[in-house]
């Protein structure tokens, strides 16, 4: 199965195991790079580089590997076979050792941090309006351009607020207004991951809402993301991924 998953090139994180086999979600993951197939259970995989310095894994050891394919995020366990120099590059061969799985959602890393988004409320109106445009509910081209223009007018009014934590599956932030859980919102991220210029625009479905006891008038809402697409979950891991990386690095300058 897994030689169905990958092509070379594709991106792997590297992630230290706990005694059961599980990703250790506060360990240091390390970059590498997919290379080939040796045997069906035996790969060959770009050895780690950290600030500059090739990271040996010791021989023997289980990791996690976690791989960036067209197909979505996999996840498999892996034991270093031995570390070799090819052409100048130092590879690593690892025995894969349990079945690749789809990356679920109970696994996705919640990253804290403090960023400025803009989101707004679904209101009922708008839901309808968007199923009748979807489900071809409307008499005429011109009845559906009218559709159109009402529902752009929807994205002309967003609210600030300020995102405490994201993971790929939700996401937590704080502003003026308090919401019933159940209540949908659109949420805009506005990250850009490396070349990938798409920003995405989310689907969330609030799960509580309660103001902050020691600030006034100021809430905290959690949400589920819903409805959301394959790329758009894959660029908030990566986003999540690639800014442990950095805080990683600064914490060992």
């Amino acid at each position: 199965m897994l030689r169905d998953l990958l092509s070379a090139g594709d991106k792997i994180d590297i992630r230290i195991v706990d005694r059961d086999g599980k990703p250790l979600q506060r360990s240091r993951n390390f970059a590498s790079q997919f290379v080939e197939f040796v045997e069906d259970d035996i790969i060959h995989i770009m050895t780690p580089i950290v600030a500059g310095k090739t990271v040996i894994m010791e021989v023997g050891k289980t990791f996690n590997l976690l791989f960036y394919t067209e197909k979505g995020l996999y996840h498999c366990n892996s034991v270093v076979l031995r570390n070799f120099r090819e052409n100048k590059t130092v590879l690593c061969a690892m025995r894969i050792v349990s079945s690749p799985e789809k990356f679920q959602r109970r696994q996705y890393y919640r990253l804290e941090l403090m960023h400025d988004i803009e989101y707004r409320k679904i209101t009922t109106e708008e839901e309808t309006l968007s199923r009748m445009l979807t489900t071809g509910g409307y008499s005429s081209e011109q009845e559906k351009e009218e559709l159109v223009t009402l529902l752009s007018r929807y994205d002309k009014e967003w609210n600030q607020a300020t995102m405490t934590d994201l993971s790929g599956g939700g996401a937590k932030f704080t502003s003026n207004v308090e919401y019933k859980a159940g209540d949908k919102l659109r949420i805009k991220l506005d990250f850009i991951y490396e070349v990938d210029l798409r920003k995405p625009v989310l689907n969330a479905k609030v799960i509580s809402s309660n103001r902050i006891q020691t600030r006034s008038n100021v809430y905290e809402t959690r949400v589920e993301f819903t409805d959301i697409l394959q790329w758009e979950r894959e660029a908030v891991i990566k986003y999540i991924f690639e800014q442990e990386r950095k805080r990683r690095k600064l914490d060992r300058l």
